[in-house]
């Protein structure tokens, strides 16, 4: 069979979501999961990545009729153009596949659109198209596939300055899923909290082939929680030979984080969303803030940079809890804040309490932009602006 796999481009928002979701992201992180797909296939897959080849439809399409399957990914942000040119593909009579994480919560949506949905992790599937959805049994075992293939390496982000002075950075995934159970988050739905993850040394043999094979000087762990498996962590940090960074929960013992400074790791990046114990326990995140300032100071103590990443707009935020988290947040001792402004897509309790309070004021293709008990969307965009955004959209505005 001849198979081609596509990751759409983004689709272009309407002019409110500009405000709030980057459209016209610069660096493109490299697709793992569908070169995992395409390094343990049976069959010689071929790739094209469209949010760096930027075809029109019209040329997808005439590209993709050479092929007997053309399967498609991405997240919903590039769905549209995955079934635009899938519904053409089909009525030419080839068989179209859409899989990935937003397949896998939200195929119900889907299903007139494509010859195929399927559903979980796909490495080990054999490209028969039984039915019209196909539910995939987790991998239990991730150590038996095949690294992934890293087609045109250079034409993906190799930097983060922000955390490593070190070139080139590459991305490994060594976990899958997330064993928590926060309300914003779809995480839990595409996974059922199994959370599972490859042996130490099984990255470890990554990092090494990567280093030997494309010169990689650091690697950034893009994954939900590094550091769930303590017995795992502790290997690896004995034996990793390269700086590092990952992403975590901050609430992390001070033995734990001096383990991982020992072991190179330069940087953690915490979802901490919220700075009060009484909007954390709305969150579901299971951790205090108590917690959480005596794992950034730990960091600080051994040399590694904290990361926090915070949400405004929740449902019940007010012009006042709003701002009193950006000072909080701007206050607690971090090397670096990523603040952004809330909005939804499908799955998770948050999504389905905002559209049950007609608080979505704002929505295009299941993606939500909502307002607050007590705001407008509008009065949380201007004061969310205002806060952390204004040098930033006046130069995109007037197109610097």
């Amino acid at each position: 069979m001849r198979i081609l796999l596509i990751y759409p481009n983004s689709t272009k928002l309407p002019w409110f979501f500009k405000f709030v979701i980057e459209d016209d992201v610069k660096e493109t992180l490299s697709p793992l999961g569908m070169f995992y797909i395409i390094s343990n296939s049976k069959y010689n897959i071929k790739f094209l990545d469209n949010r760096i080849e930027k075809y029109d439809n019209e040329t997808l399409f005439n590209l993709a009729t050479a092929f007997d399957i053309v399967g498609f990914g991405g997240t919903i942000f590039e769905v549209q153009q995955a079934i635009e040119v899938s519904k053409k593909l089909m009525e030419r009579g080839i068989k179209t596949v859409y899989g990935g994480s937003n397949a896998t919560v939200n195929y119900k949506l889907y299903e007139n659109d494509f010859t195929c949905i399927v559903r979980g992790e796909a490495e080990n599937w054999d490209w028969q198209l039984t039915n019209k959805v196909i539910t995939l049994p987790r991998i239990e075992n991730l150590d038996v596939l095949k690294f992934p293939e890293r087609i045109h390496i250079e034409d993906y982000r190799r930097s983060y300055e922000t955390y490593l002075i070190e070139k080139p950075v590459d991305t490994i995934v060594s976990s899958r899923g997330c064993p928590y159970n926060c309300t914003f988050c779809s995480s839990k739905i595409i996974w059922e909290r199994n959370y599972t993850c490859r042996s130490a040394d099984s990255v470890l043999a990554e990092v090494n082939w990567l280093r030997a094979n494309y010169g990689t000087n650091a690697v950034y762990f893009r994954e939900d929680n590094f550091t769930v498996n303590l017995r795992r962590l502790k290997t690896f940090c004995t034996l990793m030979n390269l700086p590092w960074v990952c992403e975590a929960r901050a609430d992390m013992s001070e033995d734990t984080v001096k383990m991982m400074a020992d072991g190179g790791c330069r940087a953690i990046l915490f979802g901490i969303e919220a700075t009060t114990n009484d909007d954390l326990a709305k969150l579901n995140k299971g951790i205090t803030i108590e917690q959480v300032q005596k794992t950034i100071s730990f960091c600080n103590k051994h040399g590694i940079k904290p990361v926090g990443m915070f949400i405004l707009g929740f449902p019940w935020d007010t012009a006042r809890s709003m701002k009193d988290r950006f000072k909080r947040a701007r206050n607690m001792g971090l090397h670096n804040t990523s603040i952004g402004r809330l909005f939804m897509f499908p799955e998770s309790e948050m999504y389905h309490q905002i559209i049950a309070e007609n608080l979505a004021e704002y929505r295009y293709k299941d993606l939500i932009i909502p307002r607050t008990e007590d705001m407008s969307a509008w009065r949380v965009n201007w004061l969310y602006f205002n806060l952390l955004k204004r040098n930033y959209f006046i130069k995109k505005m007037i197109g610097l």
